[in-house]
């Protein structure tokens, strides 16, 4: 199921421990359609700082909880 990104929304993946919001391949859209995944946050940085991921999109969901809620609900989440 998709849905707006929302704070509230950000809250209930995190507290599902969920790291990241991941597009793939979305780098350039707007807005990104997200998935949520569980990975080790500095780990995946260093992955997605290969040539191979540029076009690739993210969220580090406790640094989305920081952005205005206008910059957030351009975006969607794919939830189950």
């Amino acid at each position: 199921m998709e849905q707006t990104l929302t704070h509230h929304l950000l809250k209930q993946l995190h507290e599902s421990d969920f790291t990241i919001l991941f597009a793939a391949g979305q780098n350039l859209q707007q807005p990104c359609i997200f998935v949520p995944i569980n990975v080790d946050i500095e780990d995946f940085r260093e992955i997605v700082a290969l040539p191979e991921y540029q076009g690739d999109a993210f969220l580090i969901i406790e640094e989305a909880l920081q952005l205005n809620k206008q910059k957030l609900t351009k975006h969607s989440v794919i939830t189950e």
